[in-house]
């Protein structure tokens, strides 16, 4: 796999991640005000807009972590993003 795949896939998961949090931000800064203002004479949604905007942050979130293994699978590092080391066992049985 190409590191310029990775990159735009990557980019694209950060601009759809930032989306979702403006949109979340959005709506939970509204329910705020309606609180302070309604309080409980507002009708409340079971299926409000914040669940599915968090849920939509944290699915950006995975795959950004998933295409950081990926991307350091590729440029030969570990999964700290160091350089990998050559561990080849010799007949012997013992590491160099």
């Amino acid at each position: 796999m190409d590191k310029d795949i990775i990159w735009k896939a990557q980019i694209a998961a950060l601009r759809e991640m930032e989306v979702n949090l403006t949109s979340l931000i959005k709506v939970a800064q509204e329910t705020k005000n309606r609180i302070k203002t309604d309080g409980l004479d507002h009708n409340y949604s079971e299926n409000h807009d914040c669940y599915g905007y968090a849920v939509k942050v944290w699915k950006q979130s995975l795959r950004l972590a998933e295409l950081k293994k990926l991307e350091y699978d590729v440029t030969g590092r570990d999964s700290w993003g160091m350089p990998k080391k050559d561990t080849q066992i010799k007949k012997g049985g013992k590491n160099d």
